[in-house]
C-alpha cells in the first residue's frame, strides 16, 4: 500500500536513519546553549558580586552550587587556573583555591571584575563546552588596565541542570600596568605561585 508523503517529512525520515540525533536536534541543543550561559553568567555575577568579595564562606556556598560534586566511586577532575595554586583537584579544592585568590587581591587593595565576550557552547548530549573570550579588569587606587584572557568550562547535565566538571583559564599578564601599584601585584602573584607550585 502506498502512501503520500510531503517532501518536508521525506527529509526528516532520511535524517532519522543516516543523521543520528539530527531530527530534533537543534532546538534541545539552542536551549542546553541557553542553560550553560546562564551557569557562566552566573558565575561571574557571584565573582564580581561586591558583597561577597570580603565573605569567603558565603562565596564558597554559592559557588558550590554551580559546580558537580563527585560521588563516592567517581574520579574529580583537575582544575586550572590563574589562582595562586595553578592546578587543583575536584570542585571543593578549586573553590577554596578562588576564594584565597580573592582574599589576596583585597589584602592588595585592588580588585579584578570579569568581562564576557564572546561565547561559544556546544553540546554533547549530557556533556556541555563552552569557550569563552574574556577580560579581566584589574583595579588597583584609580588606575584601571584591562587583560584578555581566554576561559573553558566543560559541564554535566544532572537532575540538578548543568554542572561544571572542569574548567580552565588564563590571562595575559599584567606587565604594561602604568603605575607602581601594577608592578607590585604582578611581583606578589609570582612568589605566590612560584611557593604554591614547589613540589614537596
Amino acid at each position: 500500500m502506498w502512501y503520500r508523503v510531503s517532501g518536508a517529512a521525506l527529509v526528516a525520515l532520511l535524517l532519522s536513519f543516516f543523521v543520528p540525533g539530527a531530527v530534533g536536534r537543534r532546538p534541545d541543543e539552542s536551549e542546553a546553549q541557553k542553560d550553560i550561559a546562564q551557569v557562566l553568567k552566573k558565575y561571574v555575577a557571584i565573582f564580581d558580586d561586591i558583597k561577597l568579595k570580603d565573605d569567603p564562606e558565603k562565596r564558597a556556598k554559592a559557588l558550590k552550587e554551580l559546580f558537580h560534586t563527585p560521588v563516592a566511586g567517581e574520579q574529580a577532575l583537575f582544575y586550572f587556573g590563574l589562582t595562586t595554586l595553578p592546578v587543583t583537584k575536584g570542585p571543593e579544592e578549586h573553590i577554596k583555591n578562588l576564594n584565597t585568590n580573592y582574599q589576596f587581591h583585597r589584602a592588595l587593595k585592588t580588585d579584578v571584575k570579569i568581562i564576557l565576550g564572546d561565547i561559544r557552547i556546544v553540546t554533547y548530549g549530557k556533556l556541555g563546552v563552552a569557550t569563552v573570550i574574556t577580560t579581566a579588569r584589574h583595579i588597583a587606587d584609580k588606575e584601571v588596565e584591562d587583560n584578555p584572557g581566554r576561559w573553558t568550562v566543560a559541564l554535566q547535565k544532572g537532575d540538578d541542570g548543568w554542572k561544571i566538571i572542569h574548567e580552565h583559564v588564563s590571562f595575559h599578564t599584567v606587565s604594561e600596568g602604568k603605575g607602581e601599584k601594577f608592578k607590585v601585584i604582578q611581583e606578589e602573584i609570582a612568589k605566590a605561585k612560584g611557593k604554591n607550585g614547589k613540589k614537596e
